[in-house]
């Protein structure tokens, strides 16, 4: 005897709709991956020039080339401080282009892409961080200064 027609729709509609919603799911996650890779480089470059922009200025308060950029390649950032209250330090941080993680060696700082409703930023793990905060989180790591 054949399965009811009734049946039949009502299981092919659902694994239908299941294809559908795999669809979808799939078509969004590349859409995010995407759009990380646009604009997480974006971002790094930013965060790159506000670091200089800040060791610019702080040496230009100092009266004191205290802080110095190093020339490096475009996925790494290091910058050189000598302070005689904190000696020699050095800021090492990086863009990994294949996670397009930013990670910091000195201060064991990691900052993860993230897109949420508010759409592409990045993470430090507890909450999403501008460039500033990027940053100044960096800068601090280099001093060891908390807060």
């Amino acid at each position: 005897m054949p399965a009811p027609e009734d049946f039949v729709k009502k299981i092919t509609d659902r694994l239908k709709e299941a294809n559908r919603q795999a669809q979808l799911e799939t078509e969004r996650k590349v859409q995010e991956a995407n759009a990380i890779k646009a604009n997480a480089p974006e971002q790094w470059a930013a965060l790159r020039g506000w670091v200089k922009r800040f060791c610019e200025d702080a040496n230009r308060e100092m009266e004191s080339p205290v802080f110095s950029v190093r020339d490096t390649p475009s996925s790494l950032l290091i910058v050189d401080t000598k302070t005689a209250v904190h000696g020699t330090r050095m800021l090492q941080a990086e863009f990994h282009e294949d996670t397009n993680v930013i990670t910091c060696r000195s201060g064991k700082i990691e900052f993860k892409p993230v897109i949420d409703g508010g759409g592409f930023g990045f993470s430090d793990g507890s909450n999403r961080v501008s460039v500033e905060e990027m940053g100044q989180a960096l800068i601090k790591s280099l001093l060891d200064l908390r807060g």
